[in-house]
């Protein structure tokens, strides 16, 4: 018959409320006053259950605070346990019942996996020797007994919820579950809750599942089994970008535990360290007196060796990481490739550090194709951070593009899916397209990068991806969207119990300082003082510079003596610093900062010298926004330096992108009000892409057209509107409102 399409099922989905039912349910029917959301989570906690939500709504009757009532609805509920217990669970035979009970400890069910729990042995159906069941089964299945009764359950309608279509995979309703578990900690000892979790944990780690394999362990509280399995397995969830899920396991062992076990405590160290507590790793580490022991296994003092190293790196130590990181290569065994590449890291990144540039790029260039010809992709990934962090900072910007978009494709080409650590290069594409001025795909870039960092350990990169798409937020104009952004990055990192780090801290004032704050958001920040030679403490000085620039400005009595010699006392050793290591995008910001100092002290003539040596050092990688960044006060200055000759050309693509109220009397010649030509209908097409920042190649394969009549049709887009460059074309066609909305 239901092969036929004779048969009529209605079974417990097709009986499920849908979202609209279970509103009008509640608040037409049951005459509840419920928001929409507080509609949604019920419906979502009760699944669509029609008596759950009967229940519920009863026992709301009673309950001021509904939106409480409803975060706390769970099958402990009275009503809940009265109905689910009552009524469902008492009707079923012995055998079920248990079956019920003692596989609630899952999340998730099938066959061999509740075999298992029940101590059911593949071949004789027995419990496992040594073990106690409160019921024995004298008939099981030849193949799975427990597939059999979880067929029997769903056909039952005993609230059991398929997860796949060849009805493997289940699992209880929420509720019902809930109350299973209750009964059987009621019920139970905890030694026997303790055997079933053991089970679970072994079934899951004979079947290569790792992650509920540690969730039952540490449910059993059987520490040394959890202990070995964090110990076999951490450090290949931390190269897939899965350090916070380590992290979470780590969080609940026994200090004692982790001091007795080498192994463990420096993987412990390890997650210390990406966390940015430095402190707690160097302290964990110097309390374990094993680590110096030469029976130690050589892949663990190698390890060791390498935390002290990075932890050295983190404070600036340059002849201890350099010296530790050696130690480690010494002692690493072979078949260690990842350490041995995280030694080389560390070893580059001094080298870069001290100005040995073509030694540092060489052992980074060096770990990351290493890294790709072993698998290893997140050693791979954080290599080619480094060195597009290098590329950005002197300058390079299509270098760092080019190294970026080379790594990603190589590791999308040997992982089946994204991994977290690819979020790395997508945050540094997203500084490159960001200074170019191309703002929906920087947002691209840095959303994706957000959406990925945070399964994985870099904090400090998850901090410049949310800080960098807030950023390109305001630059499109988006200042609500730029707060949210803010706050959700704040939240995140509280949540990890970081509220109060100083990276944090001090990258949030840096923020607000650049995109332009409220008198209570820059106070709402006061980062910790960091050390000057430090990156915190460089930044933290330009925002103090930025911060003087703001008061001057808004001063009833200024003295420009005094001022201009603060902003010089400042600026000249970070200056000095950016000029002897190479740091083109350092010069850059610290000269405009210099030259807008100068122009508000009324000193035109070291303003206009700050500027020209600015675009100098700016003009070949094509920056735009360190300059827009700077607002009003910059567009005299550079409307000044075309005139002068300095770089008209480029300028002129500079002062394009400046909000219309800040070049008001720019130099540009006068938009036009009408078109020497109208556009065609398909040049309008092409016209509308340019303005939202597409390349040629992304308008010929949005238009379905050949990429060379892409560029005949902005030829002849420049000409009708008597443009020089793209970036004027867009600006005269927003003035003449082609762009639509």
């Amino acid at each position: 018959l239901r092969a036929r399409g004779q048969l009529v099922e209605v079974r417990a989905a097709e009986l499920r409320f849908t979202p609209n039912e279970a509103a009008a349910f509640l608040t037409d029917v049951m005459g509840l006053p419920l928001s929409a959301a507080d509609v949604a989570a019920l419906e979502a906690r009760t699944e669509g259950w029609i008596a759950g939500l009967q229940l519920a709504a009863l026992a709301m009757r009673n309950h001021s605070d509904l939106a409480g009532f409803i975060g706390a609805f769970t099958g402990s509920n009275r009503f809940v346990v009265d109905y689910l217990a009552g009524d469902v669970f008492a009707r079923q035979p012995p055998h079920l019942q248990a079956f019920l009970l003692q596989t609630s400890v899952l999340d998730r069910l099938c066959g061999p996996l509740c075999d298992a729990v029940l101590g059911i042995t593949p071949d004789a159906g027995r419990t496992s020797n040594g073990e106690h069941l409160a019921i024995m089964y004298a008939h099981p299945a030849p193949d799975s007994y427990s597939q059999l009764i979880l067929e029997q359950v769903e056909r039952a309608n005993l609230f059991l919820v398929a997860l796949d279509d060849e009805r493997r995979w289940y699992r209880y309703h929420h509720l019902f579950g809930d109350v299973l578990r209750a009964r059987l900690q009621s019920g139970a000892t905890p030694e026997d809750v303790a055997t079933l979790h053991r089970r679970a944990s072994a079934w899951y780690e004979q079947t290569g599942e790792i992650s509920p394999a540690v969730q039952h362990a540490l449910a059993a509280h059987d520490w040394p089994h959890v202990a070995t399995l964090i110990e076999r397995h951490a450090e290949a969830f931390t190269m897939r970008g899965e350090a916070l899920v380590v992290q979470r396991w780590m969080h609940q062992l026994p200090g004692e535990l982790v001091r007795s076990r080498p192994a463990l405590a420096v993987q412990v160290g390890w997650m210390y360290l990406f966390t940015g507590q430095l402190d707690d790793a160097e302290r964990l580490l110097s309390d374990l007196d094993v680590l110096a022991t030469p029976q130690l296994p050589t892949a663990v003092a190698g390890s060791a060796l390498l935390l002290r190293s990075t932890i050295a790196r983190g404070r600036g130590d340059d002849a201890a990481t350099l010296a530790l990181a050696q130690q480690a290569l010494d002692v690493l065994p072979v078949d260690a490739p990842a350490a041995q590449a995280g030694a080389k890291i560390n070893i580059g990144i001094v080298l870069l550090r001290q100005g040995k540039l073509a030694q540092g790029i060489e052992a980074l260039q060096e770990t990351t194709r290493l890294g790709l010809a072993g698998g290893d992709l997140y050693v791979a990934l954080a290599a080619v951070d480094e060195l597009a962090a290098l590329y950005i900072r002197q300058g390079a910007l299509r270098m760092a593009l080019q190294s970026c978009e080379q790594a990603l494709a190589a590791v999308e080409r040997q992982s089946e899916r994204p991994i977290p650590a690819s979020g790395l290069p997508l945050e540094r594409i997203g500084e490159v397209l960001y200074e170019w001025n191309e703002l929906p795909r920087a947002a691209a870039a840095f959303d994706a990068a957000v959406e990925r960092l945070r399964g994985a350990t870099e904090l400090a990169a998850l901090l410049r991806a949310y800080l960098g798409l807030a950023r390109t937020q305001a630059a499109q104009g988006r200042r609500d969207a730029m707060a949210a952004t803010v706050a959700q990055c704040q939240a995140w990192f509280a949540q990890l119990g970081h509220a109060d780090h100083p990276t944090l801290t001090t990258h949030i004032a840096s923020f607000w300082a650049r995109v332009g704050a409220s008198e209570e958001e820059e106070h709402r920040v006061q980062p910790a003082t960091a050390e000057e030679q430090s990156d915190l403490g460089r930044m933290q000085r330009v925002t103090r510079v930025r911060q003087h620039l703001r008061s001057f400005r808004h001063d009833d009595e200024p003295n420009a003596a005094a001022f201009v010699g603060t902003i010089e006392r400042l600026i000249a050793p970070l200056l000095a610093e950016a000029v002897e290591r190479g740091w083109v995008a350092d010069q850059i910001e610290l000269l405009l900062l210099l030259a807008l100092a100068f122009h508000a002290a009324e000193q035109p003539q070291q303003a206009q010298e700050a500027l020209d040596s600015a675009l100098t050092l700016a003009a070949p990688a094509g920056y735009v926004r360190a300059f827009v960044d700077e607002g009003a006060p910059l567009a005299p200055l550079l409307r000044e330096a075309a005139a002068r000759g300095i770089a008209p050309r480029y300028v002129a693509q500079i002062l394009v992108a400046f909000p219309d109220s800040q070049v008001t009397g720019t130099h540009q010649r006068a938009k036009p009000t009408t078109l020497v030509e109208p556009l065609s209908a398909r040049e309008l097409e092409v016209l509308r892409l340019l303005g939202t920042g597409r390349s040629n190649q992304e308008i010929a394969h949005a238009l379905v057209i050949a990429v060379g009549t892409v560029k005949r049709h902005i030829s002849s887009i420049l000409g009708k509107l008597g443009a020089r460059s793209r970036l004027e074309a867009v600006a005269y066609a927003r003035a003449l409102s082609l762009l639509g909305t």
